[in-house]
């Protein structure tokens, strides 16, 4: 199994880029909204220190696919400037029996 630490040191490898890994608060010691909060507090953080939106990208994996979406939602929905790209891996899986 796959150690999710080492992703985003391999994403920064494989890319040249800086990645900043967010641990964001978890349910349920962390309500909804808390972690989109967080995603977004680090968002407008990079801003204010000087990255250019155009020089963002938001990745997740499994359920922080998921949160990556909503912050995105979130920044269009408060008109903040959106980040250059998203990455999704696996974000959402339904299982579901009719």
């Amino acid at each position: 199994m796959e150690n999710y630490c080492t992703i985003p040191v391999q994403i920064s490898n494989t890319t040249g880029v800086k990645v900043l890994s967010v641990n964001y608060g978890l349910a349920p010691e962390h309500p909804f909204p808390k972690a989109i909060e967080d995603v977004q507090n680090i968002y407008e953080y990079l801003i204010e220190e000087g990255y250019s939106s155009n020089n963002i990208t938001i990745v997740g994996d499994s359920a922080g696919g998921g949160l990556a979406l909503a912050t995105i939602v979130k920044l269009k929905d408060l008109k903040i400037d959106l980040p250059a790209a998203i990455g999704l891996f696996s974000p959402i899986i339904i299982i579901f029996r009719l």
